[in-house]
């Protein structure tokens, strides 16, 4: 009989596929599990019980069919929040998250935004399947959005629960303001005109000023009027107020006003008044316009400004989406890049320097004038998304580009590989985080100096298991505390992967959670870096963060370990509640290091407190969904191949011996049949006021085993407490095999 004693001190390889396991030449399988649930791997080479998710309210669209879309919204690291997109119906539709809960209205009503798509969205309904493809990028207050089915525009915060629209008015004078005013009476018919009368349905008439040069402003315009007119008594009387304070004397002397009728996003010129043909008013520099419109015919001709732009089809006065729009948004160097029509998938447009509403350019252009390229490659690959560095990375279908200069006469094109991107990219530090666009992968990329160029590896090489048979659908980064990338799987299953690059750590594990992930975002904060989740529960849809990582300086007080979890503050009466949701639901209560599971709470949203069970009044009690932890080793013939055993029969004679810190409630065996709660163990009984201590130290655990080579050793946390394993230790014996 030959006795081995083996220790794995680390748990940073994370879940290693099984292909792998016979690979005794790969040095990393001694820190690789096969299998981690809800067990955070820690660069230290520990793994710690994750934290559990707090319950921030029903998301904008609660239907668990719904889809949803979550992008960070920071101004600053003590300035920041959450944007929630989503379809509300048939309006593309913001809220707005900010210090983990819902900002709300002047009625105390959660705030909500209608993001307009084109100018006459009321008869459009926007599709909820195209949020996934939103293009967002911030700059200040200000949120660039461009998308399929979606005029570009930006939605700026003037306070928390005050955010306006405008769409990116291509073209568009910065010191050119829009009128201040048009209106439209029609004339009240009598009944001998009704009968000769044509009908006005829907129609809107609009204005905008228009320079010497061409340049034009944004249009404002009149409310809907639906009226019969008979043409020839010139019903229709359209009055236009004009501010033309930001203009100079000469600037005015050579302005006109133009007039527009405008239906179902259909932009017509009618009419241009001069400056001198408008009335003064009270108000310095600011003059009305009057015209009456008896069925003015239309110049089709003249339905842009003269001024070359840089997109075609697409009107500044009444934006709606053609294929000439852009679908992807970036900023790189102070200028806004616009991207991706369906008539030009590999073409971008570059605004002007400083201005990024400024897509105007000439044939003399200059050095910050705006300026388009597009990507030469022989075919239609379409531009998916951009990561501005020192140079302008850009994601096409089939190649990743390396774009160099930023002016029209220094930029230039570079193919650094032909995988392709899907999806929007990443950053970390100088490496860049990307979905490869021909395998179902997970990649980095970092420039290397010795190639002169970017070099690459799949970031899920050793763990494809987790992979085969599932489309990753979306990911994101947390940096701090612990550098993190979440990928969210098409079976809703959440996986992580700590990531630090600087030690060669890639440690792949699973979140599991009551119910479907369905949404994922990491919001920069002030303190760390906050994953939130859309997620599904029930049928209903759930906005969640995940608390900070419990460590080893904090006390059970602080122990948050339920899922859609709420703070309670007892009242010092023998119930707890109400909390509605929780009617009928199976539940665990937990209150300064004291667990109550399987908790069902009333129709009424109630809970009666056991007589044991003393909460003194002002405590925190907190109530959500259990979820479990395990961690299962790799089978010990692996862990042992540095010793001969081939040939022979193993089984475990005695102990394993688990290392944990401040840790509580662990079962421990060798196989799921045989878990039990090691020693040392304090029975929950809830006798006392002071919760029950923590353990540091040696766990042992009698583990007797005489089943194949492939089993495995399992380490599992049931309860909502404290777990740090820091090593596993186990004692094997040889014995000559029988024939």
């Amino acid at each position: 009989m030959t006795h081995h004693r083996y220790t794995q001190a680390s748990f940073s390889g994370g879940i290693v596929s099984r292909e792998l396991w016979s690979r005794t030449d790969f040095a990393k399988l001694s820190s690789c599990v096969s299998d981690s649930v809800n067990f955070r791997l820690r660069p230290s080479g520990s793994a710690s019980y994750r934290s559990g998710m707090r319950y921030l309210g029903e998301a904008g669209v609660p239907s668990g069919n719904a889809e949803e879309r979550l992008h960070p919204f920071i101004y600053t690291r003590e300035d920041c929040g959450l944007l929630e997109f989503f379809v509300k119906n048939g309006e593309l539709t913001m809220r707005f998250v900010k210090n983990k809960q819902y900002v709300k209205d002047s009625h105390d009503n959660i705030y909500e935004l209608k993001v307009r798509t084109s100018w006459d969205t009321e008869n459009y309904a926007y599709d909820s399947k195209d949020l996934k493809n939103l293009s967002i990028v911030q700059s200040k207050n200000k949120v660039f959005i461009c998308g399929p089915n979606l005029v570009p525009t930006y939605i700026e915060r003037k306070a928390d629960n005050n955010w306006t629209q405008s769409y990116i008015q291509l073209g568009i004078s910065a010191k050119l303001q829009k009128p201040l005013s048009v209106t439209v009476t029609p004339k009240t018919l009598s009944s001998e005109e009704e009968a000769t009368s044509v009908k006005f349905e829907n129609y809107f008439w609009g204005a905008t000023v228009v320079l010497e040069d061409g340049t034009e402003s944004e249009m404002t315009r009149s409310d809907k009027t639906t009226a019969d007119i008979v043409l020839s008594e010139q019903p229709c009387d359209v009055e236009i107020l004009v501010d033309f304070s930001s203009l100079t004397e000469e600037e005015r002397a050579a302005a006109q006003v133009f007039v527009y009728r405008v239906s179902s996003g259909i932009m017509y010129f009618i009419y241009g008044l001069r400056y001198e043909e408008g009335e003064d008013t009270d108000t310095a520099n600011v003059k009305k316009f009057k015209i009456k419109d008896a069925g003015l015919a239309v110049d089709k001709s003249h339905t842009e400004p003269v001024v070359l732009k840089a997109f075609r089809g697409i009107s500044n006065t009444a934006p709606s989406f053609t294929d000439d729009t852009p679908t992807v948004c970036a900023i790189y160097k102070q200028r806004l890049i616009l991207a991706s029509s369906n008539n030009e998938p590999n073409k971008f447009w570059l605004s002007k320097i400083g201005n990024m509403d400024d897509f105007t350019y000439r044939i003399a252009t200059t050095e910050e004038m705006a300026f388009d390229r597009e990507f030469d490659a022989g075919d239609e690959d379409k531009i998916v998304g951009f990561i501005p560095m020192d140079d302008l990375l850009a994601g096409t279908q089939s190649k990743i580009w390396r774009v160099t200069g930023s002016t029209s006469t220094t930029m230039n094109a570079f193919i650094e590989t032909y995988d392709g991107m899907r999806g929007r990219p990443l950053v970390s530090k100088k490496s860049i985080l990307y979905l490869n666009g021909v395998s179902n992968s997970l990649n980095n990329f970092l420039y290397s100096e010795q190639q002169g160029g970017y070099t690459g590896e799949e970031l899920d090489l050793l763990s494809k298991e987790l992979f085969d048979g599932y489309k990753i659908i979306d990911f994101d980064l947390q940096n701090y505390p612990v550098q993190s990338i979440y990928a969210l799987r098409s079976d809703n299953k959440l996986l992580c992967i700590t990531y630090v690059k600087e030690q060669n750590i890639y440690g792949w594990f699973k979140i599991e959670t009551n119910g479907k992930i369905r949404n994922i975002c990491v919001l920069t904060g002030e303190d760390q870096d906050d994953l939130y989740v859309i997620v599904e529960r029930n049928g209903v849809c759930y906005l969640e963060c995940f608390e900070p990582d419990y460590n080893y300086s904090d006390t059970q007080d602080t122990a948050r370990f339920l899922d859609s979890y709420e703070e309670l503050e007892h009242d010092g009466s023998n119930k707890i509640g109400p909390v509605k949701r929780f009617a009928n639901k199976s539940v665990t209560i937990y209150h300064r290091g004291d667990v109550l599971k399987d908790v069902v709470f009333d129709s009424d949203g109630y809970f009666e407190l056991p007589k044991e069970l003393h909460i003194p009044e002002g405590d925190i009690v907190v109530v959500g969904f259990p979820y479990d932890g395990i961690i299962k080793t790799l089978p010990r013939e692996i862990q042992t191949q540095n010793t001969d055993t081939v040939g022979v029969k193993r089984r475990i004679t005695g102990s394993v011996f688990v290392r944990v810190y401040n840790t509580r409630g662990l079962k421990m065996g060798a196989n799921e049949e045989s878990l039990e709660i090691v020693k040392p163990y304090l029975s929950e009984d809830f006798t006392t006021d002071a919760p029950i201590p923590l353990f540091t130290g040696l766990l042992e655990c009698t583990a007797l085993d005489e089943s194949s080579t492939e089993s495995v050793f399992i380490i599992k946390q049931e309860s909502p407490l404290p777990a740090f394993i820091q090593s596993i230790t186990t004692e094997i014996d040889y014995d000559i095999k029988n024939n």
